[in-house]
């Protein structure tokens, strides 16, 4: 059995801190952030607080069928 290649948590915390950063962007800009393991919904309700929606996407809805 061969070892699997591990990624430093260094380069792993970049990654995410600049999945991060467009994932905010996106949020901002058009109200929602879409990969294909999840979407993220900004809500704006009547009384001006703000609420993040957390959806499952396609890839995730396929495995826990």
């Amino acid at each position: 059995m061969t070892c699997p290649r591990l990624v430093h948590p260094h380069i792993v915390q970049q990654v995410l801190n600049e999945l991060e950063k467009v994932c905010v962007e996106n949020i901002e800009t058009k109200s929602v952030f879409r990969t294909r393991f999840f979407t993220v919904k900004l809500r704006v309700a009547r009384d001006a607080r703000r609420t993040l929606e957390f959806v499952p996407g396609k890839n995730l809805r396929q495995l826990y069928k």
